[in-house]
C-alpha cells in the first residue's frame, strides 16, 4: 500500500476479505465454515493503517533513507505519510520490509519541533497496540520497528 500511495493512488480496496486458511495469498479474517473466524495480522495492519485516515486527506512527502538490508538496494522499511486539507492531522505510517528489526528516526520537517504523535504498532507480537506518545524534539523521533512491523504515528495540531 505505501508503494501505491507515493505513486498516486487515492483508495485502496482490500479484496481477499474472508477466505477459509489456505496456501498462497492471504485473507484479512480466515474463516472456519459455520464455526468460527479469526482476524489475521494483515486485518490488524489494514485496520491500523486506516483507523486514522480521514475523507479528504493527501498524500505528503516522505522519504526512507538509510543502510540497504540484505544487499538490495533499499532499506528494509517502507513509509508513506497523510495530511488533512486543514494541515491539522499528519499521519505517518512506517513499515519494515525485513525479518530483523530496524533502528528508524522519524523527522518532521514542516510543523513544530516539539509535537507528540499517538503510536500504534502490529508485530509478530502485536495487534495494533497502542504504544506510549511519541514525544518529537526538536522534530525528531527515533524507536526500534520490529521485523515485519507496521508503526502508525498521528499528530494532530491544534
Amino acid at each position: 500500500m505505501t508503494e501505491a500511495f507515493n505513486e498516486g493512488v487515492n483508495v485502496w480496496m482490500a479484496y481477499d476479505w474472508v477466505y477459509p486458511p489456505r496456501q498462497g495469498g492471504e485473507a484479512l479474517i480466515h474463516l472456519n465454515w459455520a464455526r468460527s473466524y479469526a482476524p489475521t495480522k494483515i486485518y490488524h495492519a489494514f485496520r491500523q493503517w486506516s483507523a486514522p485516515l480521514v475523507p479528504g486527506m493527501r498524500v505528503v512527502g516522505s522519504e526512507v533513507a538509510g543502510p540497504a538490508a540484505s544487499g538490495i538496494a533499499k532499506p528494509g522499511v517502507k513509509a508513506s505519510a497523510f495530511a488533512t486539507a486543514n494541515g491539522r492531522r499528519l499521519v505517518v505510517h512506517v513499515g519494515a520490509i525485513q525479518d530483523q528489526p530496524a533502528d528508524i528516526v522519524v523527522r518532521i520537517d514542516q510543523g513544530p519541533a516539539d509535537a507528540r504523535a499517538q503510536v500504534w504498532r502490529t508485530s509478530r507480537d502485536e495487534e495494533m497496540a497502542e504504544l506510549p506518545p511519541a514525544v518529537f524534539r526538536d522534530g525528531v523521533w527515533s524507536t526500534t520497528l520490529p521485523g515485519r512491523g507496521l508503526l502508525t504515528l498521528v499528530i494532530d495540531r491544534p
